[in-house]
């Protein structure tokens, strides 16, 4: 008789743990396949721990997403990281804060991070990337820091971007 009792007293704690598992939100399959893209596009570094594993990627190391289980930053500055920035970065669109400064990356900087207009902070600086800087980052509603400085940029900085620029929310230092 005393066996049941305590049994029926587990019965509620395994269904409200059952109910915490199951509500946990997870990362899009498209943001999931954009962060691997990432990272075999960084030739699978050993500092990314738990990257490419099955476990959700808001548990893979400085990724942090949202209470929706999408990922709102990505924190991998001064990681030694090099390899390029693929276009599927663009593909992270609830992303609020990209840190990639103080790396090895090269390429140019994709275009593609213009599909991101919740991104708020955009951390490039001390990398090897080339070439122009996009005219979509200039069309980023939501944009308020962008750090380009030490890469071999090139060319003119996009007239809109120069127009946000007179705008006191957003700090650019390239």
């Amino acid at each position: 008789l005393f066996l049941p009792l305590q049994m029926a007293c587990m019965i509620p704690s395994f269904v409200l743990v059952l109910l915490l598992i199951s509500s946990c939100a997870a990362e899009s399959p498209q943001e999931r396949s954009a962060l691997l893209s990432l990272y075999t596009s960084f030739s699978s570094p050993p500092q990314l721990i738990g990257w490419g594993s099955a476990s959700s990627a808001c548990e893979w190391t400085n990724v942090i997403c949202g209470e929706d289980g999408s990922v709102n930053d990505l924190m991998l500055g001064n990681m030694s990281l090099s390899g390029m920035l693929p276009s599927a970065i663009g593909d992270l669109t609830s992303l609020r804060h990209l840190s990639l400064y103080n790396n090895q990356i090269t390429g140019t900087i994709p275009a593609e991070l213009g599909r991101i207009t919740s991104l708020l902070t955009l951390y490039l600086s001390s990398n090897a990337f080339y070439g122009n800087i996009p005219d979509s980052i200039a069309t980023l509603p939501a944009l308020r820091l962008l750090y380009l400085g030490s890469n071999s940029l090139s060319g003119i900085v996009p007239p809109l971007l120069g127009s946000a620029l007179q705008q006191p929310a957003l700090q650019m230092l390239y």
